[in-house]
């Protein structure tokens, strides 16, 4: 289904717009998920290993998704908190953070040359032409 694509990622599509186009699109259906069957700790540190064998659901979405022990070895290693997101929901947070993926003609701030960048006109990254990095970062 079109609505489970790295396609989608790039070029959403509202579910109206992937059947006119001819794509298929999977509704989500709660018959297929399960209750949690974990309470996920605040910390890291009062995380039992058990936790790779529950099930948790998704407090997005609602769909069920495990934690692998080397997932866990990880948080554990880094003290991050368990994720309380599906991999799904948080690769969608982690995309609203990326740069979009349209050219743009912009100046360089250090000597006007155009540049062609993913960086607006509005945002306020400065943007710098091959040549004006090298001697910056050098």
């Amino acid at each position: 289904a079109y609505n489970e694509t790295v396609a989608n990622d790039f070029m959403p599509l509202k579910k109206e717009e992937a059947i006119q186009l001819g794509y298929t699109w999977k509704e989500k259906d709660p018959h297929d998920y399960k209750k949690q069957s974990y309470s996920i700790p605040d910390r890291i540190e009062d995380v039992k290993d058990d936790i790779s064998d529950a099930i948790l659901v998704c407090d997005k979405c609602e769909k069920n998704y495990r934690i692998e022990p080397s997932e866990l070895k990880f948080y554990r290693k880094h003290k991050f908190p368990i994720p309380r997101l599906c991999f799904h929901c948080r690769h969608q947070e982690r995309k609203k953070l990326k740069n979009n993926r349209k050219l743009s003609s912009r100046e360089c701030m250090k000597c006007s040359t155009e540049v062609l960048t993913t960086y607006k006109k509005s945002q306020p990254e400065l943007v710098y032409c091959e040549s004006c990095y090298l001697k910056e970062v050098r």
